[in-house]
Formats: C-alpha cells, sequence, structure tokens
C-alpha cells in the first residue's frame, strides 16, 4: 500500500482564472477573485476529453507530495511524463541503514525467507573490509531487493497529468493505484476538474 503526505496544491485559483484568457482582449491579469463563473467556466473545461487541449489550464495547477511507494510501482507511475521524481531515498547511499530499520522497509507480501537473506547479506557486509568483496555483496544486496522493498520519494504533477492517471487507473487490479486513486479524489476540487464522475 503506498503511504501518501504533506500534499501542497499550488496555483489552482490562478489557473482557474487564466481558462477564462481566451475570451479576454488586452491585458491579462490572472490575479482576480474567482467567481462561480469561473469554476462554472473551469468545470466544462476540464470536462473536455484530454489532449483536446480544451483543459489545458490544468497544466499550471501543481501538486507536490511525499510517498512511500515499492519498487514495483514506481516504474509504473514513470511512465506519465508529466510526474517529476523531486528527490527520493538513494539506496546507493543509505541502503545499508535502511536495511538496520526493520522489516517495515518491505512490502507485506514480500516472502520471509527473501527478507531473511537480505538481511544476513546486510550483517556480512557489515564485517568486511573495505575491497573488492565488500563491493561484491553490496551489487548482490541490491541486485536481490525484491520488488516489495519500500522507499520513499517526493513527486511533483499537475491537474492535467492526474486527470489522464485517474481515467486509465482508477480500475487497475494494483492496490497502489486504487490508493493513489483515492488520494487524487482528496485534493481541492477533484470532483469538478480532475476525477469528473467517473
Amino acid at each position: 500500500m503506498l503511504k501518501i503526505k504533506n500534499t501542497e496544491v499550488f496555483g489552482l485559483e490562478r489557473c482557474v482564472v487564466a481558462s477564462g484568457n481566451p475570451m479576454k482582449i488586452g491585458e491579462i491579469d490572472t490575479i482576480e477573485p474567482v467567481t462561480d463563473r469561473d469554476w462554472s467556466r473551469a468545470h466544462t473545461l476540464a470536462s473536455a476529453p484530454a489532449g483536446s487541449g480544451h483543459d489545458n489550464f490544468l497544466t499550471g495547477i501543481t501538486v507536490i507530495a511525499d510517498i512511500q511507494y515499492p519498487q514495483y510501482w514506481s516504474m509504473q507511475l514513470q511512465r506519465y511524463h508529466w510526474v517529476q521524481i523531486v528527490s527520493s531515498e538513494s539506496k546507493m547511499h543509505r541502503l545499508i541503514k535502511m536495511m538496520q530499520s526493520g522489516e517495515e522497509s518491505f512490502g507485506p507480501m514480500v516472502n520471509y525467507n527473501t527478507i531473511t537473506t537480505i538481511k544476513t547479506w546486510v550483517e556480512q557486509y557489515q564485517h568486511m573490509a573495505d575491497g573488492e568483496d565488500k563491493d561484491w555483496m553490496f551489487q548482490n544486496i541490491l541486485n536481490n531487493l525484491p520488488m516489495g522493498f519500500l522507499l520513499w520519494f517526493t513527486i511533483s504533477t499537475n491537474y492535467a497529468q492526474l486527470k489522464t492517471i485517474y481515467r486509465q487507473r482508477r480500475h487497475h487490479r494494483l492496490d497502489e493505484w486504487q490508493d493513489f486513486c483515492d488520494w487524487i479524489e482528496t485534493l481541492p476540487r477533484a470532483k469538478e476538474l480532475i476525477t469528473l464522475d467517473i
């Protein structure tokens, strides 16, 4: 399961106002108060098919969050072009210390024997002198980590990308996608701009 925390949303009201720019003449001011008419127009434009261009204002509504994920899920997330990994835990720098933190580094479906084997190798690694054997052991640990090994990263994305993800993943078989879509539904004005009663 995913853990998602520290969510921040930027530019929501400004982009809703900016959605009216095509019909304005002269100088544009997107720091105006949002009106009911702005929200209505934004909902109509957000209802347009993805890729039509009519919902482009959604690209300016930025979302940043911290997510704990299993490795197999992040590979699927990375297929989306406008989900940026701001920064992540580093297996190269911190793997051994992560392993010392206990079984919470592994998802609930990782086999006990796999966890035991990895922990044994980590203990062996810690008692080795620096050199080729230690480098080899580190590579061995890294190459045998299960796909259910858990890591944290911070992502940045936008409402347009989340609209696409929601449509493609709301009924996906992986629980992690259901967790992610549940989180999308909690974002401000998600019902009017992202999920649109799908």
